[in-house]
């Protein structure tokens, strides 16, 4: 059925309301990130007893971030469809940014439900060497989870300076968008590279920080309907008036 004229609006608004929930999203995760359960103690035992103690908020948190950036990635995926998919840096940003989606959720899931079934499976009266096992385990996951986060931080960089770049070549795109984009990506980079031996809180801050610009960025142009959203919506008008 031919889209009418009529239904320009419709897209507009739909896009907006698409533009609010990014930001919401974007939030959203930034909240979920600073609560963040962190294990306490000094003695393997004290650690253990801590994570068993958050077992509930853990798998809460992490399920949160894993549909969260589920849903992120949908919405980025649609902002490379109106770039357009026959551009090199729109598919490799979508490439790259689905990847992180998978590194994320891998890193969510051990944390977030590996780990605390692990701590679980040593009750706080065990022997001693139900301890060391269970922490050598723990530590082998954190291993696990420092490298898939670090990846996964990896390649939403390199999408994020992909996009950026098409957003410069992108014709009626406010410059400014893209040179926001390449601070973004620029700014996780470095994050990462400054953090080479593990990453801290402070470096994750940077990057959770960066990422949220750009998430800020793609949803404001969504909300004011400016290219490369505004290019779509004169298209399908265009392709609307030959329709009728």
């Amino acid at each position: 059925m031919a889209i009418t004229e009529a239904q320009s609006p419709y897209r507009r608004k739909s896009l907006a309301w698409l533009g609010y929930a990014i930001a919401g999203l974007a939030l959203l995760a930034l909240i979920a990130i600073l609560h963040h359960p962190v294990s306490h103690g000094r003695e393997p035992a004290d650690i253990l007893a801590s994570i068993r103690s958050q077992i509930l908020l853990d798998q809460v948190v992490h399920t949160m971030l894993a549909i969260i950036y589920g849903l992120l990635t949908a919405a980025m995926l649609l902002l490379a469809l109106h770039l357009g998919l026959w551009r090199f840096s729109v598919v490799l940003g979508a490439v790259a940014f689905s990847c992180g989606l998978i590194l994320t959720v891998l890193a969510t899931m051990i944390d977030g439900f590996v780990v605390p079934e692990i701590a679980a499976r040593c009750p706080s009266n065990a022997p001693p060497a139900c301890v060391a096992e269970t922490f050598t385990l723990l530590r082998f996951s954190a291993i696990q989870i420092e490298f898939l986060t670090r990846f996964s931080f990896v390649a939403v960089a390199f999408a994020v300076l992909a996009w950026a770049l098409a957003l410069l070549s992108t014709p009626r795109t406010p410059r400014w968008a893209g040179v926001v984009g390449l601070a973004s990506g620029v700014g996780q980079l470095t994050a990462l590279v400054l953090a080479s031996s593990r990453l801290t809180p402070g470096s994750l801050s940077v990057v959770f920080i960066a990422q949220f610009c750009w998430y800020l960025l793609i949803a404001t142009l969504m909300i004011r309907g400016q290219s490369p959203f505004e290019q779509t919506l004169q298209l399908n008008r265009g392709v609307n008036v030959r329709s009728g």
